[in-house]
């Protein structure tokens, strides 16, 4: 097993772009990322991938790292690793959002399910809106925006209902009005 590399001169050699003590720095202290990367595990998205976006933080940590303010390199990589994986997590999906309505929807999401599990059913948008302070356009925005994207392909075996046929009849609704209305 390799010890973390701690020898200032390696890491000062990685922070200006040696690639060879990059490589030393980052291989010498890769058990340090995968442990933290195992913490993020189950949450959708493949270890390895967690692992190379931890690698990504340690290398931003080798070029920030200054040894002369008195840390040690583990310390000052581990919140970088930490904050590249959360940013990850928090940024990557289909549709990007806003920090502000993932806020909202977080916050709803807990009302909600404290609501459900204290009343056995599940909140109105009203009470939603009153215990969260937020108002109704933004809960509603914040509700959608969390749900899953659905592949236009995708329809619901028991309504029938298909994204595409939505998107069909709505966008073409008002153009075929006005060639009925025309004759």
């Amino acid at each position: 097993m390799t010890e973390y590399v701690h020898d200032t001169e390696t890491l000062l050699l990685a922070g200006k772009g040696d690639p060879d003590a990059m490589e030393r720095v980052i291989c010498s202290n890769l058990g340090l990322v995968k442990s933290i990367a195992f913490r993020f595990a189950g949450r959708g998205v493949e270890t390895e991938d967690l692992i190379q976006i931890g690698t990504v933080g340690m290398m931003k940590a080798v070029r920030g790292f200054d040894p002369e303010k008195n840390c040690r390199f583990t310390t000052y990589a581990v919140p970088l690793i930490f904050g590249e994986i959360r940013r990850f997590l928090r940024d990557d999906g289909w549709i990007k959002t806003g920090r502000e309505i993932k806020a909202s929807a977080a916050a709803i999401f807990r009302f909600s399910e404290e609501y459900e599990k204290k009343n056995g059913t599940a909140p109105t948008m009203e009470e939603i809106c009153r215990q969260t302070g937020i108002s109704e356009e933004k809960a509603a925005i914040a509700m959608a925006a969390s749900k899953p994207a659905l592949s236009l392909s995708f329809q619901d075996e028991e309504t029938g209902f298909s994204p595409k046929t939505w998107w069909e009849r709505t966008t073409l609704r008002r153009p075929l009005a006005k060639l009925r209305c025309g004759r």
